[in-house]
């Protein structure tokens, strides 16, 4: 049967991408039924030329587009950073027209061929992506932080030993704006439920013995995440989850949340680097 992390990469090996149709896991083709939930658009040009347009940049799940459960090795990272789907800019679609990502965001799901970057967000070349944008900004003050305390190290350096030791977790692994995903429907659906039992059996046990942390961003009991349960998994308050920062913590000041996902991050990192 193999590890949880074994069992989740399996289960979406099965995903087969439908040029023609909707990308999602069969076991969760429920979700094309729900019309008032999905948009559907082939290409960059059919999205823009939407005359519904105003209405995409909300909750709608945008299921041509590839399904990003994770991104990063989820066997070998010693960071899991948790949220709640995958966003959703002006541009993902014209960015998964490019054949060469369209290629690295397969071989992520399917975890294969990581070309020294697991985490493609990390990756420098790819920094231009919607993707790329949000995990760079999301993460670099801590960059800054541990390439300041690396000084031999390049910020070339540090952004690889990041791509390597971070893993991003969703709980729903298709595109919208805003996460929006009826509570009836999120029920139906089975990839959920393969992340929540991979982070449980797999990365819950590694952050108990030491081996690595989790940073739950938003909604941590959907995630079976209690708060101070674990000295290695933060839990995020409702009301850091809006902005879902991660920042280094402040000398003499009592952390919040934003900073104790900062601190971990940073902790493992130097821990990365002083392996190597």
């Amino acid at each position: 049967m193999g590890t949880a992390a074994d069992r989740f990469i399996e289960f979406w090996r099965e995903f087969k991408e439908d040029a023609n149709g909707y990308n999602v896991h069969p076991d969760d083709s429920v979700i094309t039924e729900r019309q008032r939930t999905i948009c559907s658009h082939k290409t960059h040009n059919d999205f823009m030329n939407d005359k519904n347009f105003h209405k995409l940049l909300s909750g709608k799940l945008h299921l041509n587009l590839l399904p990003a459960p994770y991104i990063g090795n989820l066997k070998t990272a010693s960071i899991y950073i948790l949220s709640l789907n995958p966003g959703f800019g002006l541009s993902d679609y014209f960015v998964e027209e490019n054949n060469d990502v369209h290629k690295v965001i397969l071989d992520t799901l399917y975890q294969r061929d990581f070309d020294g970057y697991p985490n493609i967000c990390l990756n420098p070349k790819l920094l231009w992506t919607p993707g790329g944008q949000y995990w760079y900004q999301k993460l670099k003050q801590c960059m800054f932080h541990v390439l300041n305390t690396h000084k031999e190290s390049s910020m070339l350096d540090i952004m690889k030993i990041f791509s390597c030791e971070i893993a991003t977790i969703e709980l729903v692994p298709y595109h919208s704006s805003q996460y929006q995903v009826p509570p009836k429907l999120y029920n139906q659906l089975t990839s959920p439920k393969q992340a929540i039992q991979f982070i449980k059996e797999y990365a819950v046990p590694r952050a108990i013995t030491g081996d690595a942390c989790i940073v739950a961003l938003r909604k941590g009991e959907m995630w079976g995440l209690k708060r101070g349960e674990f000295q290695n998994i933060v839990v995020y308050e409702k009301s850091s989850s809006r902005g879902a920062h991660i920042t280094p913590p402040k000398v003499g000041k009592e952390p919040t949340d934003f900073q104790r996902g900062g601190e971990k991050v940073i902790e493992f990192m130097n821990r990365a680097i002083w392996r190597i």
